[in-house]
């Protein structure tokens, strides 16, 4: 049975470049879901100053498949622009903090990714069940090949000094009362932010517990693309990683710090002596 009016909105960011993938791939992902009707999605356009280009666009492909009646925005950043898409989805959040008054979920996806169909579903039920502040389902890495990461457990603050264990933005659902208790996404860092987050996160959970709930379901397709991403930008990936390194290099054990600079180089070209 279908449920209406879930207390869930959908948070995408995108900028000029990305259309293709945003309207070909992301979008149909999420107009694609059964069992679960969120609240809205917001999508936010980082590059927009004022109305979005893309706004009607996106509101015909709602309409063609089977959105009437339930809200989509298209807005523009009213934040920090760039860096990592940080200040976009802190302006998807803020616009849901108006659709879910008493409380809720957000759920954010990367405009290159996407959903299978029953991942929204999944979540709500997972939270609802566990009265989870967090639910993390497992992905596909999908690049030359397909890289399957089920959900990681025992998660940590210190789990994301080294690595990322297998949590993006794209399947990242999270009360929003959490997500605000922290601060959202640092809009100063142009990388390793979904790093930064989750680092606050689990931070905050430490001192005020509440449940994180797994779904060991692969879930999210997370594609590893040639095109023009953060990963892929140098320059934008040192300075995250300097900040990165400078905020949290002291937590580190001498063993974990040497393995995450040994990684960072090893992937990024990062050098050692920078921090």
């Amino acid at each position: 049975m279908s449920t209406d009016g879930e207390p869930v909105v959908v948070v995408v960011a995108t900028r000029r470049g990305r259309e293709e993938m945003l309207l070909g791939r992301a979008l149909p992902s999420i107009f694609r879901q059964v069992d679960v009707r969120p609240r809205a999605l917001v999508v936010v356009d980082d590059d927009a100053t004022g109305t979005s280009p893309l706004g009607a666009a996106i509101v015909a492909l709602a309409r063609r498949q089977g959105w009437q009646g339930r809200e989509v925005a298209v807005v523009p950043n009213r934040r920090t622009r760039g860096f990592s898409g940080t200040g976009a989805w802190n302006t998807g959040a803020g616009e849901a903090r108006g659709r879910l008054p008493l409380g809720g979920w957000l759920a954010f996806l990367d405009d290159d990714d996407a959903w299978r169909e029953t991942y929204l579903a999944r979540c709500v039920a997972a939270a609802r069940e566990g009265n989870a502040a967090l639910v993390v389902s497992g992905l596909l890495r999908v690049g030359a090949e397909v890289e399957p990461q089920l959900a990681p457990v025992g998660l940590t603050a210190a789990t994301f000094f080294e690595t990322n264990p297998g949590i993006q933005s794209s399947n990242l659902f999270i009360a929003l009362d959490l997500f605000e208790s922290v601060g959202g996404f640092d809009e100063s860092l142009p990388s390793t932010t979904d790093r930064d987050l989750l680092i606050r996160v689990f931070d905050h959970l430490e001192r005020r517990p509440r449940p994180v709930a797994r779904v060991e379901e692969y879930l999210v397709e997370h594609h590893a693309h040639a095109g023009p991403r953060v990963t892929t930008d140098a320059r934008a990936k040192h300075l995250g990683l300097d900040r990165f390194y400078a905020r949290y290099g002291a937590r580190m054990d001498a063993a974990t710090l040497g393995r995450s600079l040994a990684r960072a180089e090893r992937l990024f070209g990062y050098r050692a002596d920078r921090c």
